[in-house]
């Protein structure tokens, strides 16, 4: 694969230098297409009905936002913000102090807000609605655009070449979801540099495209959330996605004690399913007194679901303790067997917390007896 200037920097996964390109190509220093084009673009990414704006300013990386755009038109002043998450997912109720921090600076003016992600990203607010936008309808708006661009700016080549690669990003990861089996490197080089993917050959039509710009991690996401949409799991405020050390994961704090200031999640990553007994934040307990205190409740789980694949995990640092099920080359199985076979395993990862959680309330009404 041929790859153009934006594919050769590793673009893809840069979600600052794409804000950057996106505020460039709305503001007045991108001479690829005019005003009029400028103000359509925009309010698809928001889906607005179409404004002829007069004046568009951009900001980019301002204040917390990732882009802050402030636009005139027959002397209305709108501000727009659009949130980036194309690596990253939404965290300590981000969204919602965006919008008060706004609130406050722009005070009665009309406002707009929009989410843009890889995938279809819920956003999580309850003081504004943030419409969600996907970095495949960005390349298809942006498509519109370049068909009645200024085709001797030396800008509009730039452009062209920024939808490009957005294109083909989408395209490797409609391929990628289509069949993940193909891609095993996805799955495994998630941790690694470039430099170590150079000496190693990855499976799969894009998969050099996608090592070359570190999606993997990305793509993983991706993956997991498509499952979460057919898990039978409870969809709560509580259930994220991340990733530590490269590879993504699903978190559920499904249970919280605050008495013994205990949290108790679920944790999904790399095939592995994770019951997890912690400290609540704040709380400073060592390591060695935790075990003490709740150790045998995860050794007599050992000794009831060992047979079914379950251990326990001792704490390395931090005051916890675990009890996991690995599941090697998981993203092999077909895809319904994956399903299936998650759902079976997440019913046991409830029951074992919820064993937990009574031995939690038992050592809390126990102490409040003494």
């Amino acid at each position: 694969m041929n790859h153009n200037f934006f594919q050769a920097i590793g673009l893809a996964d840069m979600e600052k230098v794409h804000s950057a390109v996106i505020g460039w190509m709305l503001s007045e220093d991108c001479n690829a297409f005019d005003i009029k084009a400028k103000s359509n673009l925009l309010c698809l990414l928001f889906a607005e009905p179409y404004t002829n704006f007069d004046i568009i300013n951009i900001r980019v990386e301002f204040q917390n936002l990732d882009i802050l755009i402030k636009t005139t038109a027959r002397e209305v002043t709108t501000y727009w913000v659009i949130e980036n998450k194309l690596k990253s997912s939404q965290h300590d109720n981000q969204l919602e102090r965006y919008v008060n921090e706004l609130t406050e600076k722009a005070g009665f003016c009309e406002k707009k807000y929009c989410l843009l992600s890889l995938i279809s990203e819920n956003p999580v607010c309850k003081s504004a609605k943030w419409y969600s936008t996907t970095y495949g309808q960005l390349a298809g708006f942006l498509e519109n655009a370049i068909s009645s661009g200024n085709k001797e700016e030396k800008d509009y080549i730039i452009v062209k070449e920024y939808h490009e690669c957005i294109v083909t990003m989408n395209a490797a990861l409609e391929d990628f979801l289509k069949s993940p089996k193909d891609y095993p490197s996805v799955f495994l080089n998630g941790s690694k540099r470039k430099g170590e993917k150079f000496f190693t050959t990855a499976e799969g039509k894009f998969a050099g495209f996608i090592g070359d710009n570190n999606l993997e991690t990305i793509f993983q996401k991706c993956y997991l959330g498509k499952l979460l949409q057919e898990l039978n799991v409870e969809k709560q405020p509580q259930l994220t996605i991340y990733e530590t050390r490269g590879t993504a994961l699903i978190d559920y704090l499904s249970y919280n004690d605050l008495s013994f200031g205990l949290e108790s999640h679920i944790q999904i990553q790399n095939g592995t399913f994770k019951v997890f007994l912690g400290q609540s934040k704040g709380k400073n307990e060592n390591k060695t007194s935790f075990l003490n205190d709740w150790g045998n409740v995860l050794v007599e789980l050992e000794e009831q679901y060992g047979d079914r694949g379950w251990h326990v995990n001792p704490p390395k640092t931090k005051p916890s303790i675990s009890i996991s099920k690995p599941d090697k080359d998981w993203y092999k199985m077909p895809h319904q067997e994956i399903i299936d076979k998650w759902n079976k395993t997440y019913y046991e990862s409830r029951a074992i917390q919820n064993i937990i959680k009574k031995a939690v309330q038992g050592k809390c009404r126990k102490s409040y007896k003494e």
